[in-house]
């Protein structure tokens, strides 16, 4: 189980839009882009600490020969005519770029916590929903995604796993003879914008996140909104279907008040004829917690 905790006005305005939509198998969540969020430091992973840990995976493999060696693009570049400073800024495009950088929707593997509540749920008056980590990895049109725990810290160690993955897919595509550092370039950005999402300060590790990114496969599609926030920042988004049935709990802020509350979220839920959650989904949180 995963758990994304939000305001009640939020699911509100779900619950809302799932009644006025004919798709009654999905709610709608909104995906914000990943340079949008409150770590001003998200997408900071640089294209030398992927170089590095792409060494550290080569070293395992000698078999692998040179040309095919992604650690070998900066030694080799100048033969094809590339420079590694033209390849770092086009890597490092995909780390700051709005139509490039991904789409993100975050969850927690921390059930009622009072840094979460405080956090992202309106001071412990909002609400943390439950849901199945498998069912919500839906295919979204126009987007691929791809979901992962966060690891914290720019330690190697704690994304070689995720570079291994992706490393393994440029091992089985087929290799270009006669361009391929335009081609290992190619999958360097992918690697940077696949893993960046991923990495986050160290000061927010107590959020143990597990996160979707969704990266768009063209320009025009799907459409990216923008919307304020409370402190009139912009964020970019795009909707994405979550399946409804990935919904298997509820838990109201500890702030909250919970008689009054319970009643509004079984009423809107009974409105849109979720029986299955309105009859045994929702509890109180174990939080002691008071807001002055």
């Amino acid at each position: 189980m995963v758990y994304h905790y939000t305001t009640i006005e939020s699911f509100y305005s779900m619950l809302a839009n799932y009644k006025a939509s004919e798709d009654k198998d999905n709610f709608i969540f909104w995906a914000s882009n990943v340079l949008n969020q409150n770590d001003p430091k998200e997408m900071s992973l640089r294209y030398k600490d992927i170089i590095d840990v792409v060494r550290k995976i080569e070293d395992t493999k000698p078999y692998l020969h040179g040309l095919k060696r992604l650690s070998t693009i900066k030694d080799n570049d100048w033969l094809f005519g590339y420079s590694s400073e033209n390849i770092e800024k086009k890597i490092n495009i995909f780390c700051t770029d709005i139509n490039y950088s991904p789409f993100t929707i975050s969850f927690s593997h921390q059930l009622d916590k009072l840094l979460m509540w405080s956090m992202y749920a309106s001071n412990g008056t909002g609400l943390c929903l439950a849901f199945d980590e498998k069912l919500i990895q839906n295919d979204q049109p126009d987007l691929i995604l791809i979901s992962e725990n966060v690891s914290y810290g720019n330690n190697p160690d704690h994304y070689i796993d995720v570079v291994s993955k992706l490393y393994e897919m440029y091992l089985n595509a087929p290799f270009y003879i006669d361009d391929p550092t335009s081609q290992k370039s190619y999958f360097l950005t992918m690697m940077l914008s696949g893993i960046a999402p991923f990495i986050k300060n160290k000061a927010y590790e107590d959020e143990h996140e597990y996160r979707l990114a969704y990266y768009k496969t063209s320009n025009d599609k799907p459409k990216v909104y923008t919307r304020l926030t409370n402190r009139l920042n912009v964020v970019n988004y795009v909707e994405i279907r979550i399946p409804m049935a990935a919904l298997k709990h509820i838990v109201i802020g500890p702030c909250a008040n919970y008689p009054k509350v319970k009643k509004l979220l079984v009423e809107n839920m009974k409105s849109c004829y979720i029986e299955r959650i309105y009859k045994s989904f929702v509890s109180k949180s174990e939080v002691p917690y008071r807001i002055y």
